[in-house]
């Protein structure tokens, strides 16, 4: 899994360096579930129609799709 800055950082700037593992392990837990079950339950969708698979992948990516939005937030640049 890929971690970020802002995802280590963040919630320890946030809620403090107390009771900070406990924090992440109650966001990430529910993430590595479905990350394991993900690809199971696309192999059953896959079995029982081939369209049923084609319509959940694509429900899927049209919900992360917000989410890969740029925010407003300009990138730093060295130099200006």
């Amino acid at each position: 899994m890929r971690r970020t800055q802002a995802s280590l950082v963040l919630p320890l700037q946030i809620y403090g360096p107390d009771r900070y593992a406990v924090r992440q392990a109650m966001v990430l837990t529910p993430v590595r579930y479905l990350q394991a079950v993900a690809p199971a339950a696309f192999a059953l969708a896959l079995d029982a129609s081939v369209a049923l698979a084609l319509v959940l992948s694509s429900a899927v990516c049209l919900a992360m799709l917000p989410l890969n939005r740029p925010s407003g937030v300009r990138p730093w640049h060295v130099g200006s």
